[in-house]
This record gives C-alpha cells, sequence and structure tokens, in this order.
C-alpha cells in the first residue's frame, strides 16, 4: 500500500522456492488440493467466508499479520510462457517463469498469467511466512496493479471496492497485551460489519491508493501531505520529522492526525507505545523513519481505522480512499493480562528428586506418575503401556503409565528413540495434556513402549532431563519458560542421603523442589554464590578444587548429580582409594577467597557390614574430564539452576543448606549392629527384642541375668568368711 514500486507485484512461490523464506513453507501442492475445498467447503478452519447475492465475497481473516495470508489456489499443469520473471520484493531480487493456468483468489476464478518465482538474487531469504504476495498498490493505470485490477474489475456495478476491517496488531503494553491479530475484507460491497460511517478522499492521479490531506504533529500543521497507507509497516513518517517522536516518553509522545473533506482521523498515542521488555517497563516508540515525501499510516493507524479502496465509475478510471472509524464487535479478539508465570513446590522421598506427572487434569494424587529429575540426561520420556509389566523394559512394576487411549494422546507420527542406561528405548510421540511442576498444558511428549537390551534400572514412571548442550530441552523449557521474569529458577534442596556410620544412620533421604521462586530466602537454603555455566556445556562450571594433600587444582570443569556419588578423574582417585578412615581428605570446591564449599570427609564414608567396622568408600574414579558433585555433596548445599528470562544465559547456584525440624535425623543404633525391621526411630535389633519383651519372650533371659548376678554376690561373701 506504500508508494513504493514493490506494492503493486503480484508473485507466487513456486515449488523449488519454498526454502527461499525464513519460514516454513507449505508445498504448492498442499495449496492446491486446497482449491476445490475453497468451492465445496467455505468454512475451512481460519477463514470464514459468505458470498452475497450480488456477487461479492466477504472474509474475515484469522490469526494474519497480512490480509490474504493462505488464501491462494494455484493450479498445477500450467503453460509456460516466453516471459521471465524478475521482480525486486522487499530488497531482493525474485526470479522465475509465468505461466498461464487456473487460479483463484477472492472473487477471481479463471485462466490467468502467473508469475512463479523459484529462486532468488542479491540478498539472504526474507522473512515471508505465505506462499504468494498480491499486490493492491497500481501506477499510472490499475491495469499496472494486477491483482486489485482483477478483483475491482470482478466486482459488482456500483460496488467496485475492496474494504477492510484490520483491527488490532501483536502488542505489548505496561499491564496487558494483543496477541492474536484478527481481520475482516469485503470484496464488492459498500458495507462491512464493524466499520462505521466512511469519508471518502480522491486519489493523487496516477499516484495508486496516495492521496492528499492536512497533517498535524502537536501543534505544527503542514498542509496538502501526500498519504500511503499499509496493513502490517509501523507507522513511518519521513526523516525530518522523526525527531517530533524519537526519544520521547509515554507523556511527551505528540498527537497526531491527518483532516480530509473536515473529517479529522487521530492516530491514538497509545498505538505507538510498545513495552517489549520482559517487565515491560521500557518504551519503545512505534514509529519508523524513512527518506520519503510522504507519511505511511500502518497497522497502528488502521487498528481503528476500516480503509476502502474503491473506484468512482465502473469503467475504473477515477479512484478514492476512504476510512470509517472501528466500531468493536463480540466476535473480536480480546486483549489479555500477562502471564505472570507460575511458581510451585514439590516435597519428594528417595535419593532422587521427583516430581508427579500427570496427563489429565482430574487424575487423583495417588494415580500420578512419578517422574525424576535427572542431570545426566537431555531427553523426557514417559514409559507407556507396553512397559507396565516387570522386565519388559525396566526391571519394576509400573501401575501408572502413559495410556493414549485413557489420555487421548494424539500420534504425532513421530518415532522416539533414546539410549538410556546401555539399552534402547523406543516408543511415539504423543500431543497431550502434561500437568508436572509449574506447568499445565498440551505438550508434545515422547514414550517409551518397547526395549532393546535388557530391562533397564528405573523404578520411576519418566525421566525429566534437565541435562542441554546447545540448546535448551524439554524439561528445562517447559518450566523455565512457565516461571515469572526473573525467577526462572529451579531449586533442589535433596537433604541428607542415606548413609550408615559407626554409630548411626540416615535411614530414608526426601527433599524439595522449588520452580520459579527466588533463590533468597527459600526455606532451608542460605544464601547463594552464583557461576556462570560453561558455553554450550548445560550445568557445569568452571571452580578450583582443594584436596587436602595437594596443590589446589585451578579452573576445573565441575558437573552435578543428584543421585551419583562424588566422582572425581582417575588422576585424583589415587587420594582417596584404599585409604583408612582417618586418612580420608576434605575436598574444598572454590568459586573465590570468600566462597567456598567443602565436601565434609564424613559424607565419603558409609560402614555398611552388620558391624559397622567395615569402611565403604563413597568416591567414585571414573575417565572423566570433571569433578561430579553428586549425593554426599549436595547433601549439605542447595543447588539452583538458574536462566535470565529470555532462556539465553544460565547460572549454577550454591548455597549452605541450614536444617529444618521435617530433615531426616541420624538414628542412633541399639546394638551397634544396624539390623532393624524398620520399626520406629530406635532401629538395630534391639527393636525385635523389645517386640520379644512384649510377649512375655524376653523376660526369662532379663530374670536369669538378675540370679546369676545374686548367686555370685552371695558365693563371693561365703568364700570371703572361709578365708577369715
Amino acid at each position: 500500500m506504500s508508494n513504493k514500486g514493490t506494492a503493486i507485484l503480484s508473485l507466487f512461490l513456486s515449488r523449488s522456492s519454498c526454502k527461499l523464506a525464513q519460514y516454513k513453507k507449505d508445498v504448492v501442492l498442499k495449496v492446491i488440493t486446497r482449491c476445490k475445498e475453497l468451492d465445496n467447503d467455505s468454512k475451512r478452519p481460519g477463514r470464514k467466508e459468505k458470498r452475497t447475492a450480488s456477487g461479492s465475497v466477504n472474509r474475515e481473516i484469522t490469526n494474519s499479520k497480512t490480509l490474504f495470508s493462505r488464501k491462494i489456489c494455484l493450479t498445477y499443469n500450467g503453460e509456460k510462457q516466453n516471459s521471465p520473471v524478475s521482480q525486486l520484493f522487499r530488497g531482493v531480487t525474485f526470479k522465475g517463469d509465468t505461466y498461464k493456468g487456473t487460479l483463484i483468489f477472492g472473487n477471481v476464478k479463471g485462466e490467468q498469467e502467473i508469475k512463479a518465482v523459484g529462486s532468488i538474487e542479491g540478498g539472504a531469504p526474507i522473512a515471508l511466512r505465505q506462499d504468494a504476495v498480491l499486490g493492491l498498490n497500481f501506477g499510472a493505470q490499475l491495469s499496472t496493479g494486477y491483482a486489485i485490477n482483477q478483483l475491482l474489475s470482478r466486482a459488482p456495478a456500483g460496488k467496485k471496492s475492496v474494504i477492510f476491517r484490520r483491527g488490532p496488531f501483536v502488542q505489548q503494553l505496561k499491564t496487558e497485551e494483543f496477541r492474536l491479530p484478527r481481520g475482516s475484507f469485503v470484496i464488492g460491497d459498500d458495507q462491512l460489519s464493524g466499520c462505521g460511517n466512511f469519508t471518502y478522499q480522491d486519489t493523487i492521479d496516477q499516484s495508486g491508493w496516495n492521496i492528499k490531506a492536512k497533517v498535524k504533529i502537536g501543534d505544527v500543521q503542514l498542509d496538502e501531505q501526500t498519504i500511503s497507507f499499509s496493513f502490517d509497516k509501523t507507522f513511518t513518517v519521513p526523516t525530518e520529522h522523526i525527531d517530533k517522536f524519537k526519544g520521547k516518553t509515554e507523556e511527551t509522545l505528540p498527537e497526531f492526525s491527518i483532516e480530509f473533506n473536515n473529517k479529522q482521523f487521530a492516530l491514538n498515542k497509545e498505538n505507538l507505545q510498545d513495552y517489549r521488555d520482559v517487565r515491560h517497563e521500557v518504551l519503545t516508540v512505534l514509529v519508523e523513519e524513512e527518506n520519503r515525501d510522504s507519511f505511511l499510516l500502518g497497522k497502528n493507524f488502521l487498528k481503528d481505522y476500516c480503509i476502502a479502496l474503491r473506484a468512482k465509475d465502473d469503467a475504473l478510471t477515477k479512484f478514492e480512499v476512504g476510512l470509517a472509524p472501528f466500531e468493536k464487535l463480540n466476535s473480536d479478539q480480546k486483549w489479555s493480562s500477562y502471564d505472570k508465570g507460575k511458581s510451585s513446590k514439590h516435597e519428594y522421598s528417595g535419593e532422587t528428586p521427583l516430581l508427579d506427572l500427570k496427563f489429565k487434569k482430574d487424575v487423583p494424587d495417588e494415580s500420578a506418575s512419578k517422574a525424576i529429575l535427572t542431570l545426566a540426561e537431555t531427553q523426557t520420556f514417559a514409559l507407556e503401556t507396553g512397559c507396565a509389566a516387570k522386565d519388559t523394559c525396566t526391571k519394576y512394576q509400573h501401575d501408572n503409565v502413559y495410556d493414549p487411549k485413557k489420555y487421548s494422546g494424539v500420534d504425532d507420527n513421530t518415532p522416539f528413540e533414546v539410549k538410556y542406561k546401555d539399552s534402547t528405548l523406543k516408543g511415539k510421540t504423543y500431543n497431550t495434556t502434561f500437568i508436572a511442576g509449574n506447568f499445565e498444558g498440551m505438550l508434545h511428549v515422547s514414550t517409551v513402549s518397547e526395549i532393546t537390551g535388557d530391562p533397564v534400572d528405573l523404578s520411576a514412571d519418566a525421566v525429566l532431563g534437565l541435562a542441554f548442550t546447545e540448546t535448551s530441552t524439554f524439561a528445562m523449557t517447559t518450566f523455565l519458560n512457565k516461571a515469572p521474569s526473573d525467577k526462572k529458577n529451579i531449586i533442589v534442596r535433596r537433604g541428607p542421603f542415606v548413609q550408615k556410620l559407626k554409630d548411626q544412620e540416615i535411614k530414608e533421604a526426601k527433599g524439595t523442589i522449588f520452580i520459579g521462586e527466588y533463590t533468597k530466602g527459600v526455606a532451608g537454603c542460605g544464601d547463594f554464590v552464583w557461576r556462570d555455566t560453561i558455553s554450550k556445556e548445560g550445568w557445569t562450571i568452571k571452580a578450583d578444587v582443594k584436596i587436602e594433600g595437594m596443590d589446589t587444582l585451578k579452573d576445573q570443569k565441575i558437573a552435578f548429580s543428584f543421585d551419583e556419588l562424588f566422582t572425581v578423574p582417575e588422576a585424583q582417585f589415587a587420594l582417596f582409594k584404599d585409604k583408612l578412615e582417618s586418612e580420608l581428605p576434605d575436598i574444598t570446591i572454590i568459586f573465590d577467597d570468600a566462597d567456598k564449599f567443602v565436601l565434609s570427609k564424613q559424607n565419603l564414608k558409609s560402614f555398611d557390614d552388620d558391624k559397622h567396622e567395615k569402611l565403604s568408600l563413597l568416591v567414585r574414579g571414573e575417565t572423566r574430564d570433571s569433578f561430579l558433585l553428586g549425593r554426599n555433596f549436595l547433601s549439605d548445599f542447595c543447588i539452583a539452576f538458574s536462566a535470565d528470562n529470555k532462556l539465553s544465559t544460565f547460572q549454577i547456584g550454591l548455597a549452605p543448606i541450614t536444617r529444618l525440624d521435617s530433615d531426616s535425623k541420624w538414628i542412633k543404633y541399639d546394638d551397634g549392629k544396624g539390623e532393624d525391621d524398620g520399626n520406629g526411630e530406635d532401629g538395630g535389633k534391639g527393636g525385635k527384642d523389645k517386640d520379644k519383651d512384649k510377649d512375655g519372650k524376653g523376660a526369662f533371659t532379663a530374670s536369669s541375668s538378675l540370679a546369676l548376678q545374686v548367686f555370685c554376690a552371695l558365693a563371693t561373701a561365703f568364700i570371703a568368711r572361709l578365708a577369715q
């Protein structure tokens, strides 16, 4: 609609040019096969069409930034003409050929010459979602504008017009946003629902749809200015006037209006504002500048006005542009308040963090699948019905697996395969309800129904992999995207791990997961200290490592695990292997001189034998290039996985655990053996002896012992008398 020559073109993307745009394109055949559908079924999703008795066509366009999006049908078997195409469009030259064939769009259907482009010159692929471009502008004569000439020529007599009602554009204000543009247009009629009374102005001769009008910017009035229009571009002013808008605040933006035929049309100042930063606090002024001799009234002007492009005579020699105030309709898309995100807190039992996972809203908690959070996997998947039985896919029975029939999953026809613990898991991907953590909605979820290899050691019903490399993964983006701004965090406070020392033990592990919470003030966590992650290596960081008895290792790669043991490279394992309890070293992770995290030597040992005398070393050595801080490190530290609001930069945070009353407690052994039946905090065999006492069977032992003591005392006294 601007006065630039590119606006008058009509070109169609051929099969070979689908790759020329930055967006994935539908191949031509997919569009073509819908040509008959347009004739037989006018209710295709995303489009409403009404044909009037007089021959006019009324169409509504949904979710479209441009008004002719995806409404083109181009048939095959076109006859190639001896007329190459070279067309400049958005700074890129499109190359192709001209064909003669059937073309259907708007009120047009018949044999036409079609410019089909298949290559580009002089630039990179452009951002074009649609499969064709219909330019509505024209030059000295209407015939120079192919599309508008076809539309108006076929409109009824006396109604040679096209009216557009585009409505709001995608925009973010301080407290609300508009996300789903939706418009309508009518061909061959003089009225359109949602439009008020039109005021018309003659176009400038031989200049397409440009008009002359008064322009007022603040207190400055400019007479006889050239006005152009655009459905999708932003309000654009000649460079000499940009200073009136550039750098202005919400309060100091000037009023802008045009006037013709004693009617004024103001551009709402709110339409010049956008707050696209994550907090919606920084103003972006929606005004652009060009070295041009006209004002371009774009989407932020036509948000509030319908525009009519009309021929004044049936001979199509004189033209006018009409503007009418926008009238609200019940069917109009609504503005929505910002989704401020959601936080959640989850308590779990076991050595590995677990989340309840549901595939339907009304599933009771006890029937929810259990999904482990793991830093060892990038993939996320759920076990399907084929893996429910023990020793099919895993070594365990699973009662709460994904059932596509029960949960109405839609098969994506996308096979899924993942290597997991030396076996290969296979299945499908379903579009299904997904409720876990702070997320509730529809997602594409991979499921596993068969295995190649041995059943894997997986007691949970699903795996949520938090690991990533160059790109974020399903679980991480699902939860962090839903988290509130500036709270893009997953915090895990895992607490003590199951461990047996010489005189006491931790019998159960349990922890808490926080998603979308501020890291300051988390219950049971001290102050976090932060470290940037290593680029393209997921949740790994660099830090110094000090192992007691050797020099500090500088800039070591550090990885983390919720359930694995502390693991060191083979070169350092000799400092731990075959050591006595008294010889075990302390380990310190150093961010800087003030921020140090000590892995206590107590966390490196366990005494799992019956007498709790034989040392089991809780350190592993592997051929690896990093230190792995596992459950015996994270038993004393909260860990936070944090991202910026764009999920483009990441940090690891560590904070000392502060003990809570609900934490697992150390339990003293009753007899030093540590063998118990799990009843009460006393543990050991003493718990069983107490039960025997209640049955009257342990009293004999106690009374016999007392009698023996009395007998010994009497015998001692008798011998003493004999000695006298």
